[in-house]
């Protein structure tokens, strides 16, 4: 069985493609069987949204590596 991570996050001021992509998304990766997330990550734009997130990502990396 493979191990899928996902996670979205989303910007409030992401113009394009806006919010409902994101849950858009989020449903359909659920009704798969994925466990996923959707992070509000505050009022930012699209890069903001990667730059708030990148740190939650590389903690779930690092904890990955520790547990193998």
């Amino acid at each position: 069985m493979s191990h899928v991570v996902s996670l979205i996050d989303f910007g409030g001021a992401t113009r394009y493609p806006g919010i409902a992509n994101s849950t858009d998304c989020l449903k359909d990766l659920r009704a798969g069987g994925v466990d996923a997330s959707l992070t509000e990550v505050g009022d930012v734009d699209h890069n903001g949204s990667v730059r708030r997130s990148m740190p939650k990502v590389l903690d779930w990396f690092r904890q990955e590596a520790a547990t193998g």
